[in-house]
């Protein structure tokens, strides 16, 4: 008998998650699906932030525009985006990624087109974020309780973003025609509604309320202590 059927005659292992006494988790208990399923060895702590600097040219509205970091060859949504805020009070900003800024047709003055930005810098002054739906993103973004526009990109990003709509925290543009006026409106209409920011502000409360990095931290002392 060959090693392969050696290999395939012998007994199945089962497969099983390790017991362990501590997971952090690190997003608010609110946003994860079926939260009161998981017993006390799980710890939602929420993200871990970080400080940054950045401000806009101006006092005026910021749109802040990325589609994370592997998904972003996609000139056509960031067309759209600049478009649709073109000769606005608004300041726009967008990460590129690997899109080339050439195919935008030259971005107007109150439009930034650069490869990456500082993005938590940037949310600390944002009025909407037009995002991937990843979770670092929209965790970041409710830490500062920045309204939500999803453009999800693969299976996961799309469950994101439906928890976000779920919530009420933002809507999915999930049309496949992304016309300038169909972002200018959902823009509009998410960051002027008033019971979005009151439920991002009561999140935002909880995710300070959970601890983050430090709250992590201490559970971990706490359990080799």
């Amino acid at each position: 008998m060959s090693s392969r059927q050696q290999g395939l005659s012998a007994p199945l292992m089962p497969m099983a998650a390790p017991s362990v006494p501590l997971t952090l988790v690190f997003v608010p208990a609110v946003f994860q699906n079926a939260a009161e399923t998981f017993d006390e060895t799980y710890r939602f702590v929420g993200p871990a932030v970080r400080a940054g600097e950045w401000a806009p040219p101006a006092a005026q509205p910021v749109l802040l525009v990325s589609l994370g970091t592997a998904f972003t060859d996609r000139p056509d949504v960031f067309r759209a985006c600049a478009q649709a805020f073109a000769a606005t009070e608004w300041h726009v900003v967008m990460s590129l990624g690997r899109t080339d800024p050439t195919l935008l047709g030259g971005p107007p003055p109150n439009v930034e087109a650069l490869p990456s930005v500082p993005q938590q810098a940037v949310l600390g002054h944002a009025t909407a974020f037009v995002t991937h739906a990843g979770m670092n993103s929209i965790m970041e973004a409710l830490s500062r309780a920045v309204p939500l526009m999803t453009l999800p990109q693969m299976p996961e990003q799309a469950l994101n973003a439906r928890r976000v709509r779920e919530l009420g925290l933002g809507e999915v543009l999930d049309s496949e025609v992304r016309t300038p006026e169909l972002v200018r409106e959902t823009v509009l209409r998410v960051a002027g509604n008033a019971g979005v920011h009151d439920r991002l502000a009561r999140l935002a409360e909880e995710i300070t309320a959970a601890g983050g990095a430090a709250a992590a931290a201490d559970a971990v002392l706490g359990l080799l202590g």
